[in-house]
């Protein structure tokens, strides 16, 4: 393997990378400091595929579905700041629907104190990934639905 290629949106390669995302910075950085090449272009689907087979460096797609055995793809989780890197894709489209859950194989006291963390972070500071309105609403009409 001769290095890493992350495939990226164009609006993160623009200025200078100044809108990558920092999950981005922190592996360049690391393989950066490892002395490990690597390199960003433009994630253009319809090419993905072969530009994997082109070489043979790692590959890594931002919000892909690309199956290869030198390729992952890279989502921000569900909650923010968490990412996810899958071999079949992120969310819906990744490797996690071929997989049982085990309930027995989660640690319960490491499970209820990452909730704690999680629900103080997110409920009681009312953080969301997406811009929240300052106030709150008290009063909601008879028959008012809320979509999320």
């Amino acid at each position: 393997m001769s290095g890493f290629v992350f495939h990226i949106p164009a609006s993160s390669l623009a200025k200078d990378c100044q809108n990558l995302k920092p999950f981005y910075k922190g592996i360049l950085q690391g393989l950066e400091q490892r002395g490990i090449p690597a390199r960003l272009v433009v994630h253009d689907r319809e090419t993905a595929l072969r530009a994997v087979e082109a070489d043979d460096c790692f590959h890594i797609f931002d919000h892909g579905r690309i199956r290869h055995p030198r390729a992952l793809n890279a989502g921000i989780a569900y909650i923010y700041p968490f990412w996810n890197l899958d071999p079949w894709g992120i969310r819906a489209f990744s490797s996690l629907a071929k997989t049982d859950f085990a309930p027995e194989s989660v640690d319960e006291t490491a499970a209820e104190e990452f909730y704690g963390r999680l629900r103080w972070r997110l409920i009681r500071k009312r953080t969301s990934r997406y811009p929240q309105p300052d106030e709150v609403e008290e009063d909601l009409p008879d028959q008012a639905i809320a979509i999320f």
